[in-house]
């Protein structure tokens, strides 16, 4: 994880609409990443390298797994019937891309945006771990189930904001992800192109391209190339995404 900034990851919010993302904890608990990783230590995995653009599982594919993210950044998308994708979300290293969180799982392509690498665990492991110790299904299961609440509430407010106001909860969000301390502000690796964001959030690419150029020209943010942002305000950024509760970045 970048930064190591658990506070931060302590009140992130899931980036993703379809499939599971780190759960907030509180201050000093242990997130559900960990858990999982503790439930698993005994579990075999398979650790799969992606290179960027290779399909983690794609569409209609048959897979009894599930995968824990630990390096690198995946996109889930599905194809629109006008052509092109459209992207349904972003996993971050921490991520547990679990079974049945959604029903759109493995009905989307799950592509790697970066290098990445991805620990995966069968469906025959888990269900012997699971024979071995009973309770390690009904844990996941919880996990599971808490992280489908999160991520529908966020979409619901999600759906509720301005385009300004879905750009800068997805920025304070990402810098919770994966930003670095830059004082007073947040350094945030940024390795998803401006029409991958607009897909996502629903608005034209233009339109990301106004959005940041006002909010440079405002002061709240530098741009130092294109795979980075630096946040130099976020008080003023998180006031945009006000309505969200997005996490507090100071």
């Amino acid at each position: 994880m970048c930064g190591n900034h658990r506070s931060w990851l302590a009140e992130a919010s899931p980036v993703s609409r379809s499939g599971a993302a780190v759960a907030p904890a509180s201050e000093g608990s242990t997130s559900d990443p960990e858990r999982i990783g503790n439930l698993l230590a005994g579990v075999p995995k398979q650790r799969r390298r992606l290179k960027t653009g290779d399909l983690l599982v794609g569409r209609d594919a048959a897979v009894a797994s599930f995968f824990l993210l630990t390096e690198g950044l995946l996109s889930g998308a599905i194809p629109r019937p006008e052509g092109g994708q459209r992207i349904l979300g972003f996993y971050f290293p921490g991520d547990a891309i679990l079974p049945g969180a959604s029903r759109d799982l493995w009905r989307q392509d799950l592509k790697a945006m970066s290098t990445a690498v991805v620990e995966e665990v069968s469906a025959a492991d888990l269900k012997a771990a699971c024979a071995r110790d009973p309770l390690l299904g009904l844990r996941l299961f919880d996990i599971g189930c808490r992280e489908l609440s999160r991520r529908v509430e966020f979409e619901r407010r999600l759906r509720a904001l301005s385009v300004e106001g879905r750009f800068a909860s997805f920025l304070i969000e990402v810098g919770a992800r994966l930003g670095k301390s830059k004082k007073p502000g947040v350094l945030v690796p940024l390795p998803i192109m401006r029409t991958e964001i607009a897909n996502y959030l629903g608005f034209r690419t233009e339109t990301a391209c106004r959005i940041l150029a006002r909010w440079k020209k405002r002061g709240l943010i530098f741009t130092h190339d294109r795979r980075e942002i630096e946040i130099a305000d976020p008080a003023a950024l998180r006031e945009i995404a006000v309505d969200l509760g997005a996490p507090n970045l100071s």
